[in-house]
């Protein structure tokens, strides 16, 4: 379930879990009002410039119920893109800041190439994990804002280290 732009309220808040590769987004607009999206994942593309934040995602998800086959690693944007074209995948949890490509941007590129014939990137769901703030935006809200015109979710790395990769 895509959330749509004008659904979209600045003070939505987003809690994420996985347990055994189920991940559910649960949006909360205030104490009374809560959304939850479930998704069945199966196979998940970590993209991060920095190795070490890859491996430590990837022993995460493995200890979270994710087959080692299952879970695949990109150093950059350019590389998942030719990694999505060989390997569909159902998540793409990617880095904000990287060198050539943010992750939003990357999310982008997925969003037109689902749109121009690569029919099996319009599943993939998407979020984008930032620990600092957007250089090539000017600042994270501005990151965030994009991010949620693509229908891509946006965590802080603080958040989803808390929810995403909590064990």
């Amino acid at each position: 379930m895509e959330q749509s732009n004008s659904d979209y309220q600045a003070n939505d808040r987003y809690q994420v879990t996985v347990k055994d590769s189920q991940v559910t987004i649960t949006r909360v607009r205030s104490e009374l009002r809560q959304e939850t999206f479930n998704w069945a994942v199966t196979t998940v593309l970590l993209v991060d410039d920095d190795e070490n934040a890859r491996t430590f995602h990837k022993t995460i998800l493995k200890n979270k119920g994710f087959k080692e086959g299952n879970i695949f690693e990109a150093s950059s944007g350019e590389e998942a893109l030719d990694l999505l074209r060989v390997n569909p995948v159902d998540l793409l949890l990617t880095d904000f800041n990287m060198p050539r490509m943010t992750g939003v941007e990357l999310a982008g590129e997925i969003k037109k190439g689902a749109l121009n014939g690569e029919t099996e990137w319009a599943s993939i769901r998407m979020i984008v994990i930032s620990g600092v703030e957007g250089q090539k935006y000017g600042n994270q809200g501005k990151a965030e804002e994009l991010a949620k015109e693509l229908g891509v979710r946006f965590l802080s790395k603080q958040d989803a280290l808390k929810k995403l990769f909590s064990t």
